[in-house]
Formats: C-alpha cells, structure tokens, sequence
C-alpha cells in the first residue's frame, strides 16, 4: 500500500469544477439524445405521410399500422348503410 502524500491532495474547488463539468456535459448529451428523437419520429413521420399518399390511402377511412406495416381500411359506404339499417336488438 501507498501513503498518501500532502502533495497527492487534489483541491476540493477542483473536484467540484469537475463534477459540475462532468454533470453538464451528461446534460447536454441527454439534449442532443432527445433532439435525434424527435428529429426520428418526423422522419418516420414523413415517411408513414409518404407511403399512405403511395397506396392511396389519404382521406379514406383507412390506416396504416407502422409497427406491422397493415393498412386496415374501415367499412366502405355500402357497409355502412347497411349496419345503419340494421335494428338494434333490445335487451328484455
């Protein structure tokens, strides 16, 4: 084991300007971290944007899944009028 000399001694201002370096820069690499995230989910975005504009699915009552890449379309107008027809039943 070494003995420690006065020599070996780091000043407290030091480790404290150290410190707070250190906590700066965590934080500032925590912003760039959420800004490349939000700058992600515009590119994915753009391009869900891109590919619904592709497959003709804008203004329809359509959607496209983008964690499973499904478009769902919803009941076409001839569907719909029929199950508005359609009488409810009644709970007796």
């Amino acid at each position: 084991m070494c003995a420690r000399k006065d020599t070996d001694k780091v000043a407290p201002d030091k480790v404290v300007s150290d410190r707070l370096y250190n906590l700066r820069s965590l934080m500032l690499a925590v912003d760039q971290a959420q800004a490349d995230l939000a700058l992600a989910r515009i590119e994915v975005a753009q391009a869900q944007l891109e590919i619904e504009r592709q497959y003709g699915i804008l203004g329809e009552d359509a959607k496209l899944d983008i964690n499973t890449g499904k478009i769902t379309r919803g009941p076409d107008e001839k569907q719909r009028k029929e199950a508005e027809e359609q009488p409810v039943p009644q709970k007796e």
